[in-house]
């Protein structure tokens, strides 16, 4: 399965990227918008350098995949 995510401050919120592929975060959601708005905060005022910014990102990608759950409320398998 590959689920792909903005982390961007322009891309929808990471809920929305998730209905569009078929799946939700359900009662996560508001969480991980906490995390992508600290990361892009800290990305932004150069808190992080490209590579500590690219190992957030993927650690937030990893951990937003771990929550998905399908449309119906199922977690999903991986």
């Amino acid at each position: 399965m590959e689920v792909r995510f903005s982390h961007g401050i322009y891309g929808d919120s990471y809920e929305k990227q998730a209905i569009v592929q078929g799946f939700t975060l359900g009662e996560k959601a508001d969480f991980f918008e906490n995390i992508r708005h600290a990361y892009n905060m800290l990305r932004i005022n150069g808190y992080l350098t490209s590579s500590q910014a690219d190992s957030v990102c993927r650690k937030i990608q990893n951990n937003l995949v771990k929550e998905l759950k399908s449309s119906d409320g199922e977690k999903t398998e991986k």
